[in-house]
């Protein structure tokens, strides 16, 4: 997997992205069963360079739906 570059007003890399699959992200619970995304957190792992996606459980409790 490489990360894609995205580019902000003034040309400057400003976030990348990685595709998850929708059958990845259905079988890992990102996705409710009515289709909509589940609230993630990200926890970032300098040391081992790691970069972990979770369901946050704590605030999809707590979500109002949409």
């Amino acid at each position: 997997m490489k990360l894609t570059p995205r580019k902000g007003n003034g040309g400057h890399i400003t976030a990348y992205f990685a595709t998850v699959g929708s059958r990845e992200a259905r079988e890992a619970g990102f996705i409710r069963e009515d289709g909509k995304s589940r609230i993630l957190k990200k926890e970032v792992d300098k040391d081992k360079g790691t970069l972990t996606f979770s369901v946050d459980w704590e605030a999809e409790n707590n979500r109002e739906d949409e």
